[in-house]
């Protein structure tokens, strides 16, 4: 048996994206003489990108006093040119996705529509909060789960088993990794996050937006996405791996210094946002 280490899932060319994604841009790209609205709407809801993006701008090519923690920021720094160059050289996941035949296919593009809504839903939370960036929180939100893609698409039997195993046995996956892998999707995660040179505060938040019901958090970022991301999977977009019970609502109301009638007030402006997004 031949084991398996974390820096096998730190890419040099950054991770794969969804096939269908990397069409629908790059037929966008074919239409637009230069990098316009449509096209930065576009990557902005791909996490893979994302995070080429963010790689990009806080290479010391760029020289940028602090590291970025916005993906709207580092395409406006970028340009129009870099991020064509980034989108035409992003691996695409179907090279990645040959499982053996041991398991039903990875519905990657679960994975993908939970990130694009717990993102959506993390910005629009940062605005209702008014005191924290709104395009961090997004950003945030869109790589929270950058670990869960590369293990999908390096090693989609071992996702899978894992999985397999969590609903067995009634335990987070994390716990299964630990086991069988000997580090988990997290710590694939931060690993990604130190070697694409990422800002500490999108380190810290993929280090604890995971954190179990008995954890506590102490950050608002983490707590938005968080928050973000329950929501997400109470409305339907659950990515349906199983994480176990993470930091509660009760906790998260506590740490933003909200209240679920502030939550309830806020919901209609948020679904709106997240239908927007799916229409798109």
């Amino acid at each position: 048996m031949k084991f398996i280490e974390v820096d096998e899932f730190v890419p040099e060319e950054g991770l794969p994206s969804l096939p269908g994604q990397i069409l629908n841009i790059l037929d966008e790209l074919s239409r637009a003489s230069a990098m316009d609205y449509t096209i930065l709407q576009k990557i902005q809801y791909d996490p893979a990108i994302a995070l080429s993006v963010l790689k990009a701008a806080n290479s010391p090519l760029y020289g940028y006093v602090s590291k970025i923690s916005s993906l709207q920021q580092a395409a406006g720094l970028l340009g129009p040119g870099a991020i064509k160059n980034i989108i035409l050289t992003t691996p695409i996941l179907e090279r990645y996705q040959d499982n053996g035949g041991c398991h039903a296919p990875l519905d990657h593009s679960k994975l993908w529509l939970h990130m694009t809504v717990t993102a959506t839903l993390a910005s629009g939370l940062g605005r209702c909060l008014g005191h924290i960036e709104t395009d961090v929180c997004f950003t945030a939100g869109l790589i929270h789960g950058v670990g869960k893609i590369a293990l999908s698409a390096y090693r989609p039997d071992s996702l899978l088993e894992g999985i397999d195993s969590a609903r067995c046995e009634g335990l987070p996956l994390v716990e299964i990794e630990r086991r069988t892998l000997g580090f988990t999707h997290i710590d694939i995660g931060v690993r990604i996050a130190k070697a694409f040179s990422l800002s500490d505060q999108l380190i810290h938040v993929l280090k604890n937006c995971y954190a179990p019901e008995n954890d506590k958090i102490s950050d608002l970022l983490t707590g938005v996405v968080c928050l973000a991301r329950d929501l997400a999977n109470s409305w339907g977009f659950a990515d349906d791996i199983p994480d176990g019970e993470l930091v509660g609502r009760n906790e998260l109301f506590s740490l933003l210094n909200i209240s679920q009638k502030n939550l309830e007030e806020w919901t209609p402006g948020l679904r709106e946002k997240v239908e927007l997004v799916l229409q798109a």
